[in-house]
């Protein structure tokens, strides 16, 4: 709809114009189109009459959800054009064309498109043909895998100064001509992406780009024979240089940078400035060319990997293909962080074989773009990160995968990993012995059966809820804490609260409601002998901090393994649950994760009995209750008394007379 007391052109869906009743925002509107020529043409639309009076465009939230099909000429001729507001609610999922979308728009001084979706798009000619105010154009986002026209694509943009096309595919491209005719501000085009191969027309590709110095280029930026190329560089002195695939340390920073660079710059005893810090290049601190690409071993460069702190992926090393990954990291002891690994393309790599092993302070890796589905080895890939965290291999494809052993082996600090649109076999990925972590949330796709894959007291999360096993002896009480909330009476077993400390005895009352409530500690008394799956409908996100602990006294459950101090323990105040009975914790005793400990507001007996809804304590009839710890269950004799393995005679063991000979 038009404004003409604003001269702003709005965007809204059908049934939100419908209500607007001629009047938006203040002012008398005029509508100018109707629904199908948005959704279905887009061809010439009637708004093209107010071309030349339009300043301002406004996409609004409720054009959210229209799907042009095409984008051809709709704002062709724009010539008063100053502002597009809301641009990202523009859904161009369904478009095909965009040629001449903002043809003669030469009043705009920016354009910020990087929430375009283009992979349908097949047409950008002119699709910026005179914007000569754009200073600032953002594409980043844009696939053109599908584009076959892009002549005049850039042609008369004289105010740019810089356009990044690192995310162009051209290998459909078959029309190039006059793509940067009059570019004269540019001063270097890194088209290192482009791949020319399949191009007709390149005439006067790169006309009257005055400012020009450098084009970088790839292999693949070919003029084949029958390819016209009329005046492609005619008024353009243009240097023509190839990148080439390189890592390069920097000791200045202590970093490691994976580029593209003109090989012209990468010879022994050139400089080149990384970070605002010269470096020389020598054998030891810089490796170029396939080796790169088809060792990944860095040759020279694993002399110094243990002094690297930080590495860096470039953006233009995204239209780099390396085939393999392997020890691409490995040893590099004292890496903490790598930037920019979403510029990393491993569409082509077969083996990740070490790739990050034994990069002991790395804390957190998002994996989450790498395209595995060639990679066959993942052996040893986090071996001895010891450091890590929390991993997200959320869309691995494990689909060729055939060696993961050991993929996460002393990885003793992980909490979490993200396998949430995993596909293909992802027990592969979890049936190790050193990532069955107690206490580790493992995020998997709806139906993933993982329990023959993981330990027990892993949390298991789907999009629909959360579990956790747990394995328990029938007649043997445990504490027991969860981030979320369960059934009070179907979990194969019953809860109880903690109520009051009587100066004797821990009173604990059985849980009457529906459901437990999440993050609070209990007692659970289970009802027969083997695992217990606690099930919930929330899926967790990240696991919660331990409870916090207050002044008053009660049961304080905890996600992580807590030990008790040398402070702690002279306080008197803290307890274990052990045996069927609470038992003061000493300097040095711990509490394992999803478990809890009874804090009191003074010191008291060495040990605590439990009265269950106020009934007779718990004593020699559970006096055989296990650890949480795990250990044997102590003898008593009739009195009540612990006794060794020596003793003879009548003994209670698990809550069961026995004679001893």
């Amino acid at each position: 709809m038009y404004c003409e007391g604003n001269q702003t052109l709005y965007f809204l869906s059908s049934e939100t114009a419908q209500n607007v009743g001629g009047i938006h925002n203040g002012q008398t509107i005029t509508a100018v189109w109707s629904g199908t020529q948005v959704t279905e043409t887009g061809f010439q639309p009637n708004w093209i009459n107010y071309n030349s009076s339009v300043e301002s465009v406004v996409f609004e939230d409720s054009f959210k959800d229209v799907t042009p099909k095409n984008l051809y000429e709709w704002f062709y001729g724009f010539t008063s054009l100053s502002s597009v507001i809301g641009i990202e609610n523009l859904n161009t999922s369904n478009a095909k064309s965009m040629y001449s979308m903002f043809y003669g728009c030469s009043s705009l001084t920016e354009l910020n498109l990087s929430s375009f979706d283009t992979s349908k798009v097949t047409e950008m000619g002119a699709m910026f043909y005179n914007c000569r105010s754009l200073e600032s154009l953002n594409l980043s986002s844009f696939n053109t895998s599908n584009v076959t026209t892009m002549d005049s694509m850039f042609k008369y943009c004289s105010g740019l100064t810089s356009l990044d096309l690192s995310s162009f595919n051209t290998s459909n491209a078959e029309y190039m001509s006059s793509m940067f005719y009059g570019c004269s501000s540019l001063t270097e085009l890194d088209l290192s992406s482009f791949n020319t191969s399949k191009v007709k027309n390149m005439n006067q590709m790169f006309y009257s780009c005055s400012g020009l110095k450098y084009i970088y280029k790839s292999d693949g930026f070919v003029i084949n024979n029958g390819t016209e190329a009329n005046d492609m560089y005619s008024k353009c002195n243009a240097e023509l240089l190839t990148l080439t695939p390189c890592v390069v340390y920097c000791a200045g920073n202590q970093s490691l940078h994976f580029m593209r660079y003109a090989d012209e710059k990468l010879t022994v005893g050139s400089t080149i400035t990384i970070d605002g810090h010269e470096v020389t290049l020598a054998d030891n601190n810089y490796l170029k060319g396939d080796a790169v690409i088809t060792t990944g071993a860095y040759g020279p460069l694993s002399s110094i990997k243990k002094n690297v702190l930080t590495a860096v992926f470039d953006k233009s090393f995204k239209s780099v293909l390396p085939t393999t990954c392997y020890r691409w990291f490995h040893d590099a002891q004292n890496l903490t962080g790598i930037k920019g690994i979403e510029y990393l393309n491993t569409s082509n790599v077969t083996s990740m074989y070490s790739m990050f092993g034994n990069c002991k302070r790395l804390t957190s890796l998002d994996l989450s773009h790498f395209d595995t589905s060639d990679v066959t080895d993942m052996g040893l890939m986090f071996a001895s990160c010891e450091s890590l965290t929390s991993i997200d291999l959320s869309n691995f494809n494990m689909s060729k995968v055939t060696n993961t052993v050991n993929m996460f082996s002393n990885c003793n600090s992980l909490t979490k990993l993200n396998l949430r649109h995993c596909v293909g076999d992802i027990g592969l990925l979890a049936n190790h012995e050193k990532i069955a972590k107690r206490g580790m949330m493992i995020i998997v796709p709806e139906g993933t059966d993982m329990q023959n894959s993981v330990s027990e007291e892993n949390y298991i999360v789907t999009a629909n809820g959360t579990s956790f096993v747990r394995p328990f002896t029938e007649g043997k009480m445990s504490t027991v804490c969860l981030p979320f909330a369960v059934s009070a009476s179907n979990e194969g077993g019953t809860f109880y609260r903690y109520d009051s400390y009587d100066g004797t005895d821990v009173l604990f009352k059985k849980v009457t409601e529906e459901t437990t409530e999440p993050n609070t500690a209990y007692l659970f008394m289970p009802s027969a002998t083997g695992k217990v799956t606690f099930t919930g409908n929330t899926a967790l996100a990240d696991l919660p901090a331990d409870i916090a602990e207050g002044e008053e006294a009660g049961l304080y459950g905890v996600y992580t393994k807590k030990t008790f101090t040398a402070d702690n323990a002279n306080q008197g105040i803290y307890y274990g649950w052990a045996e069927g009975k609470f038992w003061r914790a000493g300097a040095d005793a711990a509490v394992n994760p999803n478990r809890a400990y009874l804090k009191l507001p003074a010191a008291a007996a060495a040990r605590l009995s439990v009265r269950l809804d106020g009934n007779g304590t718990t004593g020699i009839s559970t006096a055989g209750s296990i650890a949480d710890d795990g250990t044997d269950a102590p003898v008593y004799n009739l009195q009540g008394q612990r006794v060794g393995s020596s003793y003879k005679g009548v003994v209670i063991k698990n809550g069961k007379k026995m004679i001893v000979k």
